[in-house]
C-alpha cells in the first residue's frame, strides 16, 4: 500500500507541480529538515518524479543525500554528495554538499578523508558569501574538532557561529557545541540557568534536535553531581518531543543516559529497558559510548538480580564494544594528528617555493651586478644550502612529533593502545618463531571511579601518572608497557613464563600500595588486581592472550580485588568464583 500510495503521489507530482511549486516546496523542505522530519519527507516525496530543471535536480539531490545521512545510509549519502561536488553547477551547492560530506565520512568513521575535507571546507569559507552555507561550515568544524577532543578550537568556531546572528538555528547549533565542549573538557560541571534557557528556547523554536542535546548534557551533569531522579526528569518531560526527532545518535544516548540513572536509583527493570532503547537504537557495526554505558547497565542489572550468565555476556559486550569505542576514539586523533601534520607539511612546501622564488630573483639581480657577482652567488649558494638543511630538520623534528602523539598516551607517557597492539603482535610472532615464552599481564585500578567521583578528576589523573611510573619501573626493563583504557594497564613480557610473570606483578602490586590518595586525615592506598597469561596456556596469539589474562583479571576483581591471578588451562571461566592466586 506504501508503495501504491508513493506511485500516486509521483504520478500527481508529474501532472501538476508547476516550476515554482517546486521552487516553494524545496524552500520548504530545506526550512523544516532539522525541525519536522515527516513533513521534509513529505515535501521531497511530493517532487519525485515531477520535471525539474538542472538547478532544481541539484537543490533535490543535496536535500535527498542529507536525508540519507541523517537516518544513518552513509555509503548512499557520500556517493550523492561527491557526485554534487565534481557535477555541479551552483557554486554554494557545491560548498554545502562537501559540508555536509564531511559529516557523513565523520559518522562513517573515514577520519583522514574527513579532515581533508575540513581543510578544504575552511579554505573555501572566506570566499562564500551565502551566510546559511558559512553558518553551516563553521557548525562542522566545531563539531569535528569536538570528535577530537580539540576543545578550544571548537569553541573558537562554535563562537563565530554564535555571534553570526540572524537565524536561530544556527544560533541553537552553537550553543550545543559550546555546550558539549564545555561538558567534555570538564569546564562545565554543574547546569546553569543559561544552559537550560537554551534547551527551552531551542524546543520553543522547533529545534529539537540541538534541545535534546542540550538536555542530554543536562542530564549527564546531574548523574555527575549525585542526581539521577532529577537526571530521568530532565529528559522523561521531553521523551516525546526527542523521540519524534528520529535521530539514531541522540535517540540512543538520550536511552543510556536514562539507563545510568535508573540503575543508580536501584530500579533494574526500567533500567534494562532503556539499555536495550539505546542497544536497539545504534546501527549495526557502530561502536559508539552510549551504546558501552547500556551494555555495561544490562550487565550491572542483571547481576543485581542474580542472573550470572546474562550479567557475564553483557560484560562480554560491553567490554568489546568499550575497547572497539576507545580504538575508534584513537583512531580519530591520530587521524587529526596526521592531518595536522600534513597540513604544516604542504606550508613548509609553500614557503619553501616562496623562498626559491626569493632565491631567484635575488640571482637576477646578482646577475645584473658585475662588481659583485660572484660574491653574491656564493652568499646565494649558502643561503639556499641553510634553509635546505634547516628546513629538512624542522621536517624531521615535526614527523618524529606526531609519530611520538601517535605511539604515546599524553597522561601517562605509556603506549597507547593502538601502538601496544601493533608492537606487541609483531613481538608475539618473533617469540613465536624463536620458541621462547611470552607472557600476558593485565592490571585494572580498583575503586578507580571513586577516586574520580570524590577527589575529582585532578586527583585521578594524578593517581594514574603514579601508577603508570610504576608500571614503568617494574615491567618496562622486561618488555612494553601500554595504557589500553581508562584505568587498565597491559604488560607484554617476552622471555618469561607464568610464574616468572606473576612474581612481576606482584612486585607491581605491592609498589601500588604505596600510592596514597586522599585528604591527610583520610589517606588510602591504591590497589590493583592483576590478570596473567602466557603462551604455555594460551598458545602465541594476541587476541588470546589478552581473552585469557582479561579472564584472569575479572576473578580478581571478583575475589575482594588487590590480587594477582594467573590464568592455566584448568583456569574457571569468568563468573567463577575458583581461581589460582600468585
Amino acid at each position: 500500500m506504501r508503495a501504491l500510495a508513493g506511485l500516486a503521489l509521483c504520478l500527481a507530482s508529474m501532472s501538476s507541480l508547476a516550476g515554482d511549486d517546486i521552487d516553494r516546496r524545496l524552500a520548504r523542505a530545506e526550512e523544516v529538515k532539522r525541525t519536522a522530519l515527516a513533513e521534509f519527507d513529505g515535501e521531497l516525496d511530493a517532487i519525485a518524479g515531477a520535471p525539474l530543471d538542472a538547478r532544481q535536480r541539484e537543490h533535490y539531490n543535496y536535500l535527498r543525500s542529507w536525508q540519507s545521512t541523517y537516518v544513518g545510509e552513509y555509503e548512499t549519502a557520500i556517493a550523492g554528495f561527491r557526485d554534487l561536488i565534481e557535477r555541479g553547477q551552483d557554486p554554494v551547492l557545491r560548498f554545502r554538499s562537501r559540508v555536509t560530506l564531511l559529516n557523513a565520512l565523520t559518522l562513517s568513521r573515514r577520519y583522514p578523508d574527513s579532515f581533508e575535507q575540513l581543510n578544504l571546507v575552511l579554505a573555501e569559507l572566506d570566499g562564500i558569501a551565502d551566510q546559511a552555507a558559512q553558518a553551516q561550515a563553521l557548525g562542522a568544524a566545531a563539531q569535528l574538532l569536538n570528535q577530537v577532543a580539540q576543545y578550544t578550537d571548537s569553541l573558537e568556531y562554535s563562537g563565530r557561529l554564535m555571534r553570526m546572528g540572524g537565524m536561530p538555528w544556527a544560533r541553537c547549533g552553537a550553543a550545543q557545541l559550546q555546550y558539549e565542549a564545555r561538558v567534555k573538557s570538564g569546564r562545565q560541571r554543574e547546569i546553569d540557568d543559561e544552559l537550560q534557557r537554551w534547551a527551552d528556547d531551542c524546543a520553543a523554536g522547533g529545534e529539537q534536535v540541538f534541545a535534546g542535546l542540550l538536555r542530554t548534557y543536562i542530564a549527564r551533569l546531574h548523574l555527575a553531581n549525585g542526581r539521577p531522579g532529577d537526571a530521568i526528569d530532565s529528559l522523561a518531560r521531553h521523551r516525546d518531543a526527542i523521540q519524534a526527532t528520529r535521530y539514531p545518535f541522540l535517540l540512543a544516548d538520550v536511552a543510556a543516559t536514562l539507563a545510568s540513572a535508573y540503575l543508580a536509583l536501584g530500579n533494574d527493570a526500567a533500567a534494562t529497558a532503556s539499555a536495550e532503547e539505546a542497544i536497539a537504537a545504534t546501527q549495526e557495526g557502530e561502536y559508539t559510548q552510549a551504546l558501552s554505558e547500556a551494555w555495561k547497565v544490562v550487565a550491572q542489572a542483571a547481576e543485581r538480580r542474580g542472573e550470572p550468565f546474562r550479567a557475564l555476556r553483557a560484560l562480554e559486550r560491553h567490554q568489546a564494544v568499550d575497547r572497539a569505542w576507545l580504538d575508534d576514539v584513537g583512531q580519530r586523533a591520530l587521524a587529526f594528528q596526521m592531518a595536522r601534520h600534513q597540513a604544516r607539511q604542504k606550508s613548509l612546501e609553500i614557503e619553501n617555493l616562496e623562498r626559491q622564488n626569493e632565491v631567484l630573483q635575488l640571482q637576477q639581480r646578482v646577475n645584473e651586478e658585475t662588481v659583485q657577482s660572484a660574491r653574491l652567488s656564493i652568499l646565494l649558494l649558502v643561503s639556499v644550502l641553510g634553509f635546505a638543511i634547516a628546513w629538512a630538520l624542522r621536517t624531521r623534528r615535526l614527523k618524529q612529533h606526531f609519530q611520538d602523539l601517535a605511539q604515546r598516551d599524553t597522561l601517562t607517557q605509556l603506549a597507547t593502545r593502538p601502538y601496544f597492539m601493533a608492537e606487541a603482535t609483531r613481538l608475539i610472532e618473533q617469540a613465536r618463531r624463536t620458541r621462547q615464552p611470552v607472557a600476558m599481564v593485565l592490571l585494572d585500578l580498583d575503586w578507580f571511579k571513586s577516586i574520580n567521583d570524590r577527589y575529582g578528576h585532578a586527583a585521578g589523573d594524578e593517581v594514574l601518572r603514579r601508577a603508570s611510573a610504576i608500571c614503568r619501573e617494574v615491567f618496562a626493563a622486561a618488555g612494553l608497557v601500554g595504557r589500553i583504557g581508562g584505568e587498565e594497564f597491559a604488560a607484554l613480557l617476552p622471555g618469561y613464563d607464568l610464574a616468572a610473570a606473576a612474581t612481576l606483578a606482584e612486585h607491581c602490586r605491592a609498589a601500588l600500595r604505596s600510592v596514597g590518595y586522599g585528604p591527610e586525615q583520610a589517606r588510602e592506598q591504591l590497589s590493583g588486581s592483576f590478570g596473567v597469561a602466557s603462551n604455555e596456556g594460551s598458545g602465541y596469539e594476541l587476541r588470546q592472550l589478552l581473552s585469557d589474562s582479561d579472564a584472569a583479571m575479572y576473578l580478581a576483581k571478583n575475589s575482594e580485588r588487590n590480587r594477582v591471578v594467573r590464568h592455566t588451562p584448568t583456569t574457571p571461566a569468568k563468573g567463577d568464583s575458583r581461581a589460582a592466586f600468585a
